[in-house]
């Protein structure tokens, strides 16, 4: 109680000085919202401005209610450490009373942790452009809300609240994304692989190396008459395409240079955690896919998983998905059966895991290739006896699954771990 009283104040000051130093400095904010691909849409716009603007993006994932306010003060999140959030809140008060260097653009991922916040959110954050990701039929956080649909309006609350002279740009293959223009008289623009979208991703494909690994994933980018091929290295995944057709389509409304903005995606490192290739032990590959997990994004992994060539085994290690209320249980079979028809091996972590291979089990699936562990560590221990060359390894779970431990124990080089995988700072470590 008291610990929930006392981020109430941090929130209430944090949003406070936010707002006034918004009215000061005016700069322009790109929103991103969604309940797939936040994050990895945030970071590529991020990479397809900051060579032509000035612009500061959230830290990681830092994106509520109290991440979103302390972003605009150029802060980041002092835990529970007094004199670090004296600091946080005297940076802010400093940016107020006098005039200093602050960013022309804010690019600000906009998360959800609970029914209203990003309604609250929206309310004083008026952005000028709004970028919605991917729903889920099925999405994180529903657990809180008495519907989907209750969900969805709540998501669409950020495009109610935008500017009217600006721009909303959306998923065009999210039937209720694309639905959200009728939310708004700002200017629309569709992305996606769909024939309504004014940027399209075609010709995906994964590429792999002289000894058939996977190397990451090619694909051409259409833009009117332009045809633009490009690679992104060490990850896999068609949900690759989106952040960065969401990132060209904020850069052209900017009208910024189509080409540069090409020439930096060609660089950008995707962040650890998401469909990230690493080698593994005895000559494997592993798909790290641990930052997080919801049912679309898992439905995903498991299709690019089914796409890739290989020798090898294709096996599956799954944690809980969190936060479905109601609807974990026929999420988790679902998953189950779906990995059934492509897997050689199914890995169960957590007690919702047991349903994931209930659902394989229901298909004929061989019960002697599953197996269980309460814990994403004694999953990765296990594992270690059993990767043989060129086997595949997906691995995913929720955040607080913690299933980088199980890519920690089976990975190649474990003293990169620090610059590999998700959750490597101090803080994690003691949790």
């Amino acid at each position: 109680m008291i610990k929930n009283s006392i981020r109430e104040i941090r929130v209430v000051i944090a949003q406070a000085l936010a707002r006034v130093v918004l009215k000061k400095y005016k700069p322009f904010v790109i929103a991103v919202t969604g309940s797939v691909g936040k994050t990895s849409t945030k970071d590529t716009i991020y990479t397809a401005l900051k060579d032509s603007l000035s612009v500061q993006k959230n830290v990681k994932s830092f994106n509520g209610d109290l991440g979103t306010p302390l972003t605009i003060l150029g802060r980041t999140d002092a835990k529970n450490t007094v004199m670090a959030w004296i600091k946080n809140f005297w940076a802010g008060i400093t940016l107020i009373i006098f005039r200093k260097s602050y960013p022309k653009y804010l690019i600000l991922e906009i998360g959800l942790g609970k029914p209203g916040e990003i309604r609250r959110i929206a309310s004083w954050l008026r952005p000028h452009i709004v970028v919605v990701t991917r729903l889920s039929k099925t999405p994180v956080h529903v657990e809180f809300f008495k519907s989907v649909k209750e969900l969805v309006d709540e998501k669409g609350s950020l495009v109610d609240a935008m500017r009217s002279d600006g721009t909303v740009i959306l998923n065009s293959d999210d039937p209720d994304v694309a639905g959200f223009y009728t939310r708004t008289k700002a200017t629309p623009i569709f992305y996606g692989q769909s024939e309504k979208a004014s940027l399209r991703a075609v010709n995906y494909k994964i590429k792999y190396d002289n000894n058939a690994k996977p190397l990451g994933v090619d694909f051409e980018i259409l833009y009117g008459d332009t045809k633009t091929p490009l690679f992104i290295e060490r990850t896999l995944g068609k949900q690759h395409i989106y952040p960065v057709l969401a990132a060209l389509s904020v850069g052209l409304s900017l009208s910024i240079d189509y080409k540069k903005m090409i020439d930096a995606l060609a660089r950008h490192d995707t962040p650890p955690g998401r469909m990230r290739l690493i080698d593994g032990i005895n000559d494997s590959t592993i798909i790290d896919d641990t930052y997080n997990a919801s049912p679309v994004a898992l439905d995903e992994a498991l299709m690019t998983l089914g796409d890739i060539s290989t020798t090898g085994r294709k096996i599956i290690v799954i944690g809980d998905m969190k936060e479905l209320g109601g609807l974990s249980v026929d999420a988790h079979r679902d998953a189950g059966i779906a990995a059934a028809k492509l897997a050689n091996m199914i890995i169960g972590v957590g007690n919702e895991s047991k349903k994931l291979i209930d659902g394989a089990l229901t298909q004929g699936f061989d019960r002697s290739r599953t197996a269980y562990f309460s814990d994403s560590r004694s999953a990765g221990i296990y594992l270690k006896t059993q990767i043989n060359s060129r086997d595949i390894i997906l691995v995913k779970g929720s955040q607080s699954m913690r299933m980088e431990k199980t890519v920690m124990e089976i990975m190649k080089n474990p003293e990169k771990k620090e610059s590999l995988l998700v959750r490597q700072e101090k803080y994690w470590e003691r949790r």
